[in-house]
């Protein structure tokens, strides 16, 4: 269990119980993490509840149940049985009864799509038109901007985009043997997909022979260059990425709004990271480094090879047999969970051995305490049976 404060809010944990609490606002807390979790604006509990709120809509979901509100609008329903949605799953409207018997959408471009035995028949409304009997035939349509008819899809398809530009593209698909996409100022074709493939635009040309073993792409902004597993480069501006004897190591480095980010990795999992002033160095399970706000942290063994700020409140604690943190002139040494703890300040210093004892140091001498007080001595007090006796001015002015 732990406590932290920092004027006005104040942050607490009781890890047995995988619970985490964060009294700030928009703070994230946890209830048997990674289970369940909520702040201001979303909750959940994996699989059984999940609730989320903007300023503009809500919704919430128990089990197959669900309700909420969207524009002004109430919605609601029992999956698969019947139910609406509003402004969900990237469409303005859903419906649906008896799924996938039956269901109906709209977006918000004004298209509307009505599906009967899912995925087999779909017919198309609103601003297009068309029909499908899955995977026989269909055809769909926007006039002015677009068409595709596909027979045994994936295997045939043909069509038109981007009819509304001065640059219309025409596709011919015979998948997975030959794709075609071709219009007056590019082209991309590909044999055997994904292997074979050619690429050009007014900016850029490239070649796939075979994808992902040999790649070359040539641009005014961009260069690539990759002979996998052993070699692959992508350069841009200031930007660089390189694997080399893929997944042994790999380096990539960005570049932006006057911040820098670099990382290496070694066999994918092990990995050291600059984020401007703060770095993180991996080697799992062995041990990881950190360094930020200016305050570094060692932890043995890795549990993670990855960061996680619920799993280090939560569970690294329990699971950490070392750990050494530095601020400044502070530093904090901890050996399993607290069976040995140590604080430096300065010349100052405070050891502990689990609640069987503690030594210390200060400016006014040194003290101790055993049992968690039960009995200690120190510069200023005396303790018998937790309680402070104070030591008489003379012994004061003596250790001065």
């Amino acid at each position: 269990m732990s406590y932290e404060e920092s004027e006005p809010n104040y942050h607490f944990t009781v890890r047995p119980l995988l619970f985490d609490y964060d009294s700030a606002p928009g703070g994230w807390s946890s209830a048997l993490w990674p289970l369940g979790g909520w702040n201001e604006d979303k909750a959940y509990f994996v699989p059984i509840y999940y609730s989320k709120r903007s300023e503009d809509a809500w919704d919430t979901s128990f089990l197959l149940a669900f309700w909420g509100e969207a524009k002004g609008k109430g919605y609601g329903g029992f999956f698969p049985f019947g139910g609406k949605l509003y402004n969900r799953f990237g469409k303005d409207e859903i419906g649906f009864f008896l799924w996938p018997f039956y269901s109906h959408t709209k977006d918000g471009f004004g298209a509307e799509r009505t599906q009967v035995l899912w995925p087999f028949f779909t017919s198309y409304g609103g601003t297009e038109d068309g029909f499908a009997a899955w995977p026989f035939y269909g055809y769909r349509e926007k006039p002015g901007e677009k068409w595709r008819q596909s027979f045994l899809w994936p295997i045939f398809l043909r069509g038109q985009t981007d009819l509304n530009t001065d640059d219309p593209k025409d596709l011919f698909y015979i998948f997975p043997l030959y794709t075609e996409t071709t219009s007056r100022k590019t082209a991309a074709r590909t044999v055997l997909w994904p292997f074979f493939r050619y690429t050009r635009t007014e900016t850029v040309e490239k070649y796939d022979l075979p994808w992902p073993f040999v790649q070359v792409s040539n641009s005014e902004d961009d260069t690539l260059r990759a002979f996998f597993p052993f070699y692959w480069r992508y350069e841009a501006g200031e930007d660089d990425v390189l694997y080399v004897m893929w997944p042994f190591y790999k380096h990539s480095k960005r570049f932006a709004d006057n911040k820098h980010w670099y990382e290496q990795r070694w066999l994918l999992i092990n990995r050291y990271l600059e984020e401007d002033k703060d770095r993180f160095l991996n080697v799992w399970p062995f041990f990881e480094y950190r360094i930020k706000n200016e305050e570094s942290t060692v932890y043995v063994p890795s549990i993670l090879p990855f960061r996680n700020e619920q799993f280090d409140r939560i569970l690294r604690p329990l699971l950490t047999f070392y750990t050494y943190k530095s601020a400044g002139e502070k530093t904090l040494t901890n050996v399993l969970y607290g069976l040995y703890t140590k604080e430096e300040s300065g010349e100052s210093w405070r050891q502990r051995f689990a609640f069987l004892l503690e030594l210390k140091k200060e400016p006014e001498g040194y003290g101790f305490e055993i049992l968690s007080g039960l009995f200690g001595v120190d510069a200023h007090t005396v303790k018998v049976f937790f309680v402070p006796i104070r030591r008489s001015a003379t012994s004061d002015q003596q250790n001065e």
